[in-house]
């Protein structure tokens, strides 16, 4: 895949802005992603999601990293002084994103660079094909998801304070991947034997009650997450555990 200096898709006007020294760290993580093999078997969606990018719309899109960067952050283009889209990547943060189970210390899940970066790649492919990513965050945490499964991380199971649906889940840790749906007795019989599930608790981030396998509604899940972030309307966060869902408008992070 063909990158500019310090870019996505070409965009020349950007070659003053962004560090050339960045273009290692991000042409490795790259590789790291187009290597990865899901033992779910969705290695072929992020394949998808790097050749949706070769199909942006050239001279939208960039990327920079910036090892101050407190979280990763794909700023809409929006006109005026963000007139490229542009993904803010830290090839070093692992901060937390989750909290650690009670009794489970080791529980924590913390961001990984190159996972952060194709939450954020996903949102570019969510603008490229005209949609909002910001309403469509539990989507980048679910791809998200798929390499963190083929590098044995523990998964993601909320964005902000939004929980992943059950559907949205499959069931596997560093020793084992049964790659199943959660579903209500398994819920039940990991509570009953004191084990720390990946699986999201009821309803925070996509509508239904994960936990428990009950349906989501899609348009309530939608709601929940456009309403949760009217505040910051240009970009997308990559969701951490002290930040709450911040969607609609042209900033998206991986919270």
């Amino acid at each position: 895949m063909a990158m500019a200096t310090g870019l996505w898709c070409g965009d020349t006007r950007a070659q003053s802005v962004c560090n050339p020294a960045d273009d290692g760290a991000i042409i490795e993580a790259l590789a790291r992603l187009r290597s990865a093999v899901d033992p779910c078997g969705e290695s072929a969606q992020i394949a998808g999601v790097l050749e949706e990018l070769e199909r942006c719309t050239p001279g939208g899109y960039r990327i920079c990293a910036s090892t101050v960067a407190a979280r990763n952050v794909f700023d809409r283009p929006t006109g005026g002084d963000v007139a490229v889209g542009t993904v803010t990547w830290n090839p070093e943060l692992r901060t937390e994103l989750e909290g650690a189970a009670a009794g489970d210390p080791n529980s924590a899940v913390r961001r990984d660079p190159t996972a952060s970066l194709l939450h954020e790649l996903v949102h570019v492919t969510q603008e490229c094909a005209g949609l909002n990513p910001g309403e469509h965050e539990l989507e980048a945490v679910r791809i998200e998801n798929i390499y963190r499964r083929a590098t044995g991380l523990q998964q993601r199971t909320r964005y902000g304070d939004i929980r992943l649906p059950a559907e949205m889940v499959r069931l596997c840790t560093a020793a084992h991947c049964s790659c199943s749906v959660p579903v209500l007795r398994q819920a039940q019989d990991e509570r009953s034997l004191g084990i720390a599930s990946i699986r999201p608790e009821p309803v925070e981030e996509h509508g239904r009650s994960a936990t428990h396998g009950a349906e989501v509604d899609p348009l309530s899940v939608a709601a929940e997450v456009r309403g949760a972030g009217a505040a910051d309307r240009g970009r997308v966060g990559d969701g951490g555990v002290t930040e709450h869902a911040r969607p609609p408008g042209g900033h998206h992070a991986d919270r």
